[in-house]
């Protein structure tokens, strides 16, 4: 897990709505590859400085794009290496993974790997146009606790491993095992994540089992067809879920970004 600052940090408490019980934007998002996929990483940026969300959570980002998330966040990142993976034929496999991105201060964090190991992450070289048929990437829970006024929030994030169609393989389900054992020893959790399983499916509803699911009943597919026109498939595999000791207001999906539509949501302490 390596740690990333940005140039700037501010104090961002005048912009929270209450210091005694803080609301904060959280912004959701596979990336497509830091927006590199689809030519729009300078959009994701623009849209993480006109929204100031005090937290993102991204999935598919490279390390090396980390100090322009940073700067747009005009905040600190967390970043768990999945894989090296190059997009095409002519350039070297890059550091590539899943972040947490913060404007408040850490307390601490954590990385915990649930299929393959750390060494995975730093071995395996991948080429996105023959990804699929080869060794499939590491995957951790990303975790960063935050601290703002006398509140504490514990967020998550993870980028399930991917797996044809709607049915979880026995690959899927053993490494949803031992992620469900990671989510008992974390009881206070904010997580959303790419699933690569979707709502309906087991390991989808097992996760809404245990967190409350906050993508609205309505939503049909977390794909967005206005970046990736073929993806017509209906499927919500983003994830957005809380432990019964937050709640979340405010949820809207954010189209124009990625093939996988982001989320965004405001996120308090509950009274319980």
């Amino acid at each position: 897990m390596l740690f990333k600052q940005s140039l700037s940090i501010i104090d961002t408490m005048g912009q929270i709505e209450s210091a005694e019980h803080p609301k904060l934007k959280v912004f959701h998002l596979n990336t497509f590859h830091a927006g590199r996929a689809a030519g729009l990483y300078n959009e994701i940026l623009d849209f993480i400085y006109r929204e100031k969300p005090d937290v993102i959570l991204l999935q598919e980002v490279f390390e090396e794009s980390l100090e322009g998330f940073g700067n747009a966040l005009n905040g600190q990142l967390l970043f768990s290496q999945k894989c090296h993976i190059s997009l095409n034929e002519n350039e070297e496999p890059k550091a590539w993974g899943v972040a947490i991105g913060f404007r408040h201060k850490l307390i601490n964090s954590s990385e915990d790997f649930y299929f393959g190991t750390r060494n995975t992450s730093n071995d395996l070289l991948l080429n996105v146009l023959n990804v699929r048929g080869a060794q499939p990437p590491a995957s951790a829970l990303l975790q960063a606790r935050i601290e703002i006024g006398s509140e504490r929030f514990n967020f998550g994030t993870t980028h399930f491993p991917w797996v044809k169609g709607a049915e979880p393989s026995e690959e899927q389900l053993k490494a949803f095992k031992r992620l469900d054992e990671i989510f008992n020893k974390t009881p206070d959790l904010i997580f959303t994540g790419d699933l690569n399983s979707p709502r309906g499916y087991r390991i989808f509803d097992s996760i809404a089992g245990r967190f409350r699911d906050n993508i609205p009943a309505d939503v049909r597919t977390t794909m967005d067809t206005k970046v990736r026109p073929e993806a017509t498939w209906e499927y919500v595999v983003d994830g957005f879920f809380t432990s019964e000791h937050y709640q979340v207001k405010y949820v809207r999906m954010v189209q124009g970004l990625s093939d996988h539509q982001g989320i965004l949501g405001k996120v308090q302490k509950a009274a319980i």
